[in-house]
């Protein structure tokens, strides 16, 4: 589950490790993270995972428990100010590249990272990279830097946001069909059409993936 580390800078590798078990679904929301497990897997002291473990709670991973730490687990209300966030961002993104003077050939581009039509034979992870990388391309093809920057930062918290949820639905909202009008009505110079259909999405994203809302 965890990546070997090379022994050098071992915060910063313990770290990354123990950060993309988790975005890869590893350690699912609500796991409980002992320092000496992690210790003896990672074969490093605990000092070092302890100073890991903090700095993923600084990015929002971790939260504390009764135990000690676990993996955290967005509220309902925070995954949809996570989507609501995301929303206004990738609209502000939208807007912006529609007014460029070549803002068709950057719509094109970010149209070639649109999923694929079927996705069904795709595992869920894979699912959540492709999806994520057009919203990415998006935000990337705006240029604007500081809406970048809170972007990215976001990204950690959307993935623990969707691998709580691998459900049919949640698969679902990754498709084509739920991306590919917001190109077309980019490419049509629509922006009040792209911009609603992209606060659509997020608040269709976030009604499926808030925990209260997720069916037995």
């Amino acid at each position: 589950m965890l990546e070997n580390l090379q022994k050098r800078t071992l915060r910063e590798e313990a770290l990354e490790s123990l950060r993309n078990a988790i975005l890869r679904g590893d350690f699912p929301p609500g796991t409980h993270l002992g320092e000496v497990s992690l210790s003896e897997q990672l074969n490093i002291s605990r000092g070092t995972i302890r100073e890991a473990l903090r700095a993923l709670q600084q990015l929002g991973l971790v939260e504390t428990a009764p135990r000690g730490l676990r993996v955290r687990s967005l509220s309902p209300q925070e995954v949809r100010d996570l989507y609501a966030t995301r929303g206004a961002l990738e609209s502000l993104a939208m807007t912006t590249i529609m007014e460029k003077e070549d803002s068709l050939e950057r719509i094109r581009e970010i149209a070639e990272f649109l999923p694929p039509e079927d996705i069904s034979d795709i595992d869920f992870p894979e699912c959540l990279e492709i999806d994520l990388k057009f919203h990415q391309k998006l935000a990337y093809a705006s240029e604007n830097q500081v809406l970048i920057r809170v972007w990215e930062e976001l990204q950690d918290q959307m993935r623990v946001a969707i691998l709580a949820d691998e459900s049919e639905s949640a698969r679902g909202i990754m498709s084509k069909k739920h991306h590919e009008p917001i190109i077309e009505a980019m490419l049509a110079g629509d922006t009040e059409s792209a911009s609603n259909l992209i606060a659509q999405h997020m608040r269709h994203a976030a009604e499926l993936l808030s925990p209260n809302e997720k069916r037995g």
